[in-house]
């Protein structure tokens, strides 16, 4: 297998993905404009070398952890709301962790598990108000053949 380079492998999603493609063996490279640890490499979307290597998209809805640390939603629901600019509207969140897992598999597996790609990023919150997010898929236990974690299971993990 060739090296993955991961990018944005100094936060949230990015780390989990490196430590499971490292955790499976998989030679991968930390990629950072700014690389201040050994085996960190620069990366930046302007460079040449950027330009040619295959692609792996994944599109999350939210993730769990906004609902943990500092994040400003985890505020607000200490604070006993969510506030969002999606009124009512209902949203499958995903634990970081399997995000990470199934991008690990994206990269590694020999054929790609899924290449659909919507258009409709710009309008994202008017098409969360409508129901478009109102879904939970099965993306987690269909690629890394184990259940996505509920809520409840990552919230006990998280507190701990």
């Amino acid at each position: 297998m060739r090296d993955v380079l991961v990018l944005g492998s100094t936060g949230n999603t990015g780390g989990r993905v490196l430590r499971q493609l490292r955790d499976r063996g998989v030679p991968a490279r930390a990629a950072t404009r700014r690389p201040t640890q050994p085996g960190q490499v620069w990366f930046g979307w302007a460079g040449r070398s950027t330009q040619q290597p295959g692609w792996a998209v994944l599109r999350p809805s939210w993730f769990m952890q906004t609902f943990t640390g500092d994040h400003l939603v985890a505020r607000t629901v200490r604070d006993g709301e969510i506030v969002t600019a999606t009124g009512d509207a209902r949203v499958g969140f995903v634990d970081a962790t399997d995000f990470a897992a199934v991008a690990v598999r994206a990269l590694t597996d020999a054929e790609p598990h899924n290449t659909e790609h919507a258009a409709r990023h710009a309008a994202m919150d008017d098409a969360i108000r409508e129901g478009s997010e109102d879904r939970v898929t099965d993306t987690v236990e269909r690629v890394t053949g184990r259940p996505a974690r509920d809520f409840r299971t990552f919230a006990n993990e998280e507190i701990r």
